[in-house]
């Protein structure tokens, strides 16, 4: 008899602890939630490579969605270079394409960027989209 009492209390309390588990899950999904999704105009005054920028306030933002080579030799390069299967020369020279692209289309000028749930990356630059330039 006193088994079956303990393997009902050990029932009951692996209930309780799914239950609170579903809770707390519930409790973090609304708590992103709450951290809406915002726009915001704002001067782009340098293009640093071809996937970040420079805003007016000196803050630098990765522009999500956008791949682009590195503009620098180093290993960060010679990994993209070998993924693509381009020499990290080739790779070197389309990263500056395509920095000089971004450039001739958004840099001194006005652009709207839409920023989301998560604000920076790992080296502490912004995360937004480009929504629109020029």
């Amino acid at each position: 008899m006193k088994t079956w009492a303990w393997s009902l209390r050990a029932m009951a309390c692996i209930a309780f602890i799914f239950v609170c588990g579903m809770f707390s899950a519930q409790f973090r999904c609304s708590d992103r939630s709450i951290q809406a999704e915002w726009t915001e105009t704002h001067r782009c005054v340098r293009v640093i490579d071809g996937d970040t920028i420079e805003i007016e306030n000196g803050v630098r933002v990765r522009l999500v969605g956008v791949e682009a080579f590195e503009v620098r030799n180093g290993t960060r390069l010679d990994r993209e270079a070998a993924a693509a299967g381009i020499s990290p020369d080739e790779a070197l020279g389309r990263g500056h394409e395509q920095a000089e692209a971004l450039r001739r289309r958004i840099e001194g000028k006005d652009v709207v960027l839409r920023y989301r749930f998560y604000p920076t990356d790992r080296y502490g630059r912004r995360l937004g989209e480009l929504v629109e330039g020029e």
